[in-house]
């Protein structure tokens, strides 16, 4: 880690603001939140701050019993709430046919990691999770060589 002001050219930097989860006795790892994250090119100018989350989902068993207005009131939330925090839907693809897993995968984009916690607390609060299961992975573009 660099001092007195020099910034490493490689360097990550992040700011620690909370504990979500704590670790699992006898393992696990805690999940943590993590705001004003940076990253910087080799020459020390920030080159991105931009995250990308690829994830899979499926509908659970709850999802279908929900009328077909109240699946697309969801949706539109989802949708809605992205739009507001300055995301993107890049892409959404059905696998069913390639993988008995996941019905669906996709790749969304956040302007920051704040816009990226501010859709899961809305996400919480629809009970989204109630009705669709997911496995997301969160990062941001590879540098240029």
């Amino acid at each position: 880690m660099a001092l007195s002001g020099d910034r490493d050219p490689n360097q990550f930097s992040f700011r620690v603001v909370g504990l979500v989860t704590p670790p699992k006795p006898g393992g696990g790892f805690p999940i943590w939140v993590i705001t004003n994250a940076n990253l910087y090119n080799k020459g020390g100018s920030q080159w991105h701050n931009r995250f990308i989350k690829f994830g899979f989902f499926k509908y659970k068993e709850p999802w279908y019993k929900l009328t077909k207005e109240e699946q697309d009131k969801l949706m539109a939330q989802n949708a809605e709430s992205l739009r507001q925090l300055g995301g993107e839907l890049v892409m959404m693809r059905v696998s069913i046919w390639a993988s008995e897993d996941w019905l669906a995968w996709g790749v969304e984009k956040y302007p920051d990691i704040e816009a990226v916690q501010k859709h899961a607390n809305n996400l919480f609060s629809w009970n989204w999770f109630e009705y669709i299961e997911s496995k997301t992975y969160l990062g941001v573009e590879m540098p240029q060589a």
